[in-house]
């Protein structure tokens, strides 16, 4: 017991969100075939575990309703993303990496997304409505609609979370928060303007503690609000803080908090409309679906 949560206090101190968002996935999971090998989804998930840090205990973590961890669910869909763009193939449940992969990794990307891939004329053919559904398996089917459907409700609770009242603002932005793990500590503008500033701590105990700013806007965050918000960091002597705005933040900004020696998450509204979808807020179930597949060794052994 005492293992476990000296294991739980260095993860939270470690890092503040130690599982991945899954465009973070694509990139270390097409360098990991680059080997040239044939790659079983065991042997990615236990692969990118050791990348990324993944303890023993944060891969079970799973959200409401679903047998699936989050963190093998980000892997599905960084998988999904690179075959559809051709930079990977899937033969006899076995992962490998095409010419294309190979090449574009010759070109040492430094990000991987999925506004990159849209550049990749095969992607963008795969998920848009140019591919006659004919075509596809039913599991191809299922994902692109699903992945529409999500598209189209993150869009949905961001243009709400813009428009609603402070109140209910904050509400979703608190219960958020509580859902991935945070406890709410001393909170000193819980109202009234739409934002939010205040500590927020990573940790059961409540010692690490995490400086907190939540803006409301429709166009990129001031250099002004992003220099306050690392100024205070230095003045409460933290090491660690998170900016989450609606709106969005600007490259310049990125790489300025990225220089420093703080530990700073930016979350902008995309951020911000994906973990709102992944954890439930705001949203409720509308079906759920089981999609089986034949298990051979069954009948084998």
């Amino acid at each position: 017991m005492i293992i476990r949560i000296h294991l739980f206090i260095i993860r939270w101190l470690e890092r503040i969100m130690p599982i991945p968002k899954y465009q973070q996935t694509i990139l270390p999971l097409l360098k990991l075939l680059s080997d040239g090998k044939r790659y079983t989804n065991q042997e990615i998930h236990e692969n990118l575990s050791i990348h990324f840090k993944i303890y023993e205990e944060e891969k079970e973590i799973t959200q409401t309703n679903e047998t699936q961890s989050l963190f093998q669910k980000r892997l599905g869909w960084g998988k999904y993303f690179l075959e559809r763009a051709g930079l990977i193939e899937v033969k006899n449940q076995e992962t490998l990496i095409t010419q294309l992969g190979r090449d574009l990794l010759k070109q040492n990307p430094e990000e991987l997304n999925k506004e990159f891939l849209m550049s990749i004329p095969q992607f963008t053919t795969a998920v848009g409505k140019t591919k006659s559904m004919e075509n596809q398996g039913l599991e191809s089917i299922m994902a692109n609609s699903f992945f529409e459907i999500r598209k189209k409700m993150e869009g949905k609770i961001l243009e709400t979370l813009r428009e609603t009242s402070s109140y209910h603002f904050e509400k979703g932005i608190k219960e958020m928060l509580g859902k991935m793990g945070y406890k709410i500590g001393e909170v000193t503008s819980w109202g009234g303007d739409g934002g939010i500033t205040g500590i927020i701590f990573d940790d059961e105990l409540g010692i690490n503690e995490v400086f907190l700013v939540v803006k409301r806007c429709n166009k990129i965050v001031p250099d002004k609000e992003i220099n306050a918000f690392t100024d205070s960091i230095g003045e409460k002597e933290l090491t660690k803080g998170i900016f989450i705005t609606t709106s969005d933040f600007s490259k310049e900004q990125k790489k300025f908090v990225d220089s420093l020696y703080y530990k700073i998450t930016l979350l902008n509204g995309e951020d911000l409309a994906g973990f709102m979808y992944d954890y439930g807020v705001g949203f409720k179930t509308l079906n759920s679906y089981d999609i089986k597949k034949l298990d051979k060794n069954y009948f084998s052994n």
